[in-house]
Order: C-alpha cells, then structure tokens, then sequence
C-alpha cells in the first residue's frame, strides 16, 4: 500500500493540529509553526519570518519524503492552491496517496478560538481564500471536508 500524505488545509483556530493529534497517530508533521517554537515548546511568532519558515517547513518535507516511507501530513493554513500545489505535486510524484482534508468552519467561530492570537480580520481573510480554493483544486486531488 502506498504511504499516505495528507494536507490540512484550515484557518488558523480551525482545528488542524487538534485534528491530526486525535486522528492521524504515526504520521510525521510538517508545519511552519515549528519554527517559531523554541526547544522547551514555546511559540515565539516573527512575522518577519514567515518566508523562512514555510522555506524550512517545505525543506524538511521533501527530506522526509524522499528518505522514509512515513506517511505524512502538512500542518499549515493552506488557504490558496499555489500553497498547497508544492506539497501535493511532490507527494503525487512520489507516488504517495494524497488527500486535502480542508477544516471548513465558519470564520467567526474559528476566529474565537485560535491559539497563536491571530487577528480576526486575518481569519477572515483566510477563510474567504479557502472558499475561493476550494473551486479551483484539481480535480485529481483528493478532497474530504470536514
């Protein structure tokens, strides 16, 4: 069976990381929050790293991708397709399993519970992304919305 890899696609707040701790047990995952977070787990968020960030989150995926047969999953806000494209291409090319499980709650909900306190105008620009996206994935990309 071919290893799997799944690419979260929601707000910030939507849930991804509560997701894949409850449900995706054994994958490896990848996020640029990681590196914001300090070695005793602190979250130290620079805006001004943002690019690094998603550069090494990137980065360490492909090394994953290419080194192990673990299967794998994206922990990122993914709100246009050419954020998701690089990921998704490389899993397709690898010939790994891909699924987009986009975590589709309404934004003012999300919005009240995110935990890196992301300004609500931002989540709701996030969310009008998604809604956009969503019509324009490839139809060979495999989407589950929950």
């Amino acid at each position: 069976m071919a290893r799997k890899v799944i690419i979260m696609v929601g707000c910030s707040g939507s849930g991804k990381s509560t997701f894949i701790r409850e449900h995706l047990k054994g994958f490896e995952s990848f996020s640029a929050d990681h590196y914001f977070e300090s070695a005793i787990g602190e979250y130290n968020f620079d805006p001004s790293l943002l690019g690094e960030a998603h550069s090494c989150c990137l980065r360490n995926y492909v090394e994953y991708l290419t080194d192990t047969q673990q299967d794998l999953v994206v922990d990122n806000t993914n709100t246009t397709v050419a954020e998701i494209a690089p990921y998704a291409a490389l899993a397709l090319a690898y010939q790994c399993e891909l699924e987009i499980v986009v975590l589709n709650n309404s934004w003012e909900k999300v919005a009240s519970r995110n935990v890196h306190n992301v300004p609500e105008s931002v989540v709701k620009s996030q969310w009008e992304r998604i809604q956009k996206t969503l019509s324009e994935l490839p139809p060979w990309w495999k989407v589950v919305r929950m």
